[in-house]
């Protein structure tokens, strides 16, 4: 969202500095693992491309449960057993009413209606085992598909492919990290303040953020606010997420900055490891 003019002329009389963005990284990002082990057979997409959630990204060796999967669904679409269970009993019931209307009429004794009795609960028993048998190839359907399925890796989000792990030919085990997708639509990075900044920001409230040099800001919102690792003097650190004002361009190339409001102080850096602090120094 730009900011409006006035807020603008605003910021540039009571900032208190312009503070360079570092460490700005996609607020989305996601490694995509290999839910099995496997040859990969094809890469579908490259390095930079745009993709879907559950876009197929790669395929692992998948012949033999392809094959398993189109037998099951063909086994689970024939109806053929069912059709004929049921013409028998058509039949067997046809001719159970017949030899009943005889046995009223006295034409036909009653053992000749307990066979055909009989014979229709035989046939009725084989349609119900038809129905169970298509039924059961039905779960050996869904079985198929799922183990087709895991020899797919599909995109867990919207975004663009920023690294590829493996090739096609190479083995990936199952869990192995095998591309990383990242949603470029919005960025962030952490802003370490004193401690005495704390009072003046709060998750929810804005930040203006600009690509250096640039005379357009965009409004940058505040997400989390927590304390700095290993500080000593209660500095936080402060999570900034913005719109990516130049998708088309890397990351690392990007300049980005914000103005600080005047009760907004950056916590002075961490002293290397090597370097003794002022107090120490000629001891």
């Amino acid at each position: 969202m730009l900011l409006p003019l006035l807020l603008l002329g605003a910021l540039s009389a009571h900032a208190q500095e312009i503070f360079a963005l570092g460490n700005v990284q996609p607020e989305a990002i996601k490694t995509v693992l290999s839910r099995e082990g496997g040859i990969v057979e094809t890469l579908e997409t490259t390095i930079g491309a745009k993709v879907a959630k559950g876009q197929i990204l790669m395929k692992l060796d998948h012949e033999r449960q392809l094959n398993a999967y189109l037998g099951a669904k063909l086994r689970s679409e024939n109806q053929a057993g069912i059709e004929i269970a049921e013409g028998e009993l058509r039949e067997k019931n046809a001719g159970l009413n017949e030899i009943l209307e005889k046995f009223r009429k006295r034409q036909v004794s009653e053992n000749t209606v307990e066979q055909a009795q009989g014979h229709a609960q035989v046939a009725r028993a084989k349609l119900s085992q038809a129905r169970m048998m298509l039924e059961m190839t039905k779960l050996e359907l869904a079985l198929a598909e799922k183990l087709l399925e895991n020899r797919f890796v599909r995109s867990p989000i919207d975004g663009t492919v920023i690294e590829i792990t493996k090739t096609e030919g190479t083995t990936t085990g199952a869990g192995a990290p095998v591309m990383t997708v990242a949603n470029m639509d919005e960025l962030s990075t952490d802003i370490p303040v004193t401690k005495d900044s704390l009072g003046s920001l709060a998750i929810g409230s804005s930040m203006p953020v600009r690509v250096a040099g640039s005379e357009t800001f965009r409004q940058g919102r505040i997400v989390a606010i927590a304390p700095l690792e290993g500080a000593k003097n209660g500095e936080h650190t402060v999570r900034l997420v913005f719109d990516n004002m130049r998708p088309t361009m890397p990351i690392a190339a990007l300049a980005l900055e914000t103005i600080l409001p005047p009760s907004v102080h950056p916590a002075p850096p961490a002293p290397a490891e090597n370097e003794k602090p002022a107090a120490m120094k000629g001891s």
